[in-house]
């Protein structure tokens, strides 16, 4: 009975963003529109009542670029190492795999303090504007 290895993180977060990768364009054009609409904001507002807006496109850009980076940089992923491969080759791939573990281990508590940010930021909107 064969059985397959189980998924690392680095392999699971490939799976992921290769699973979502229709949303890539849709998180550039998020990103675009919550930028301009801070920058009009932040050049433009002469009245308060266009500033509402500007907390939801804080977390709106923050969330496009995150989402942006996860399908860009894990979608890269290399495969395991081979057994028949020679040392040198398996050392080198475990090492560039090393670098993707460590990032994704940095882009998980960086999601974490995006979430608790963004709860923040919404919970300050909803008192002032909600």
């Amino acid at each position: 009975m064969l059985r397959s290895a189980p998924l690392l993180m680095i392999d699971m977060l490939k799976k992921i963003a290769d699973a979502i990768q229709f949303l890539r364009l849709p998180s550039v054009a998020l990103g675009l529109v919550c930028f301009i609409v801070i920058s009009t904001i932040l050049v433009g507002s002469e009245s308060h009542e266009e500033e509402f807006l500007a907390i939801p496109s804080a977390a709106g850009l923050l969330w496009s670029i995150f989402t942006f980076s996860f399908l860009v940089f894990f979608r890269a992923v290399p495969e395991k190492a081979h057994r028949s491969w020679k040392f040198v080759k398996r050392l080198k791939r475990r090492m560039v795999r090393a670098g993707y573990w460590i990032m994704g281990v940095v882009f998980i508590a960086t999601t974490i303090g995006a979430i608790f940010v963004s709860y923040r930021m919404i919970a300050i909107w909803f008192r002032d504007y909600g």
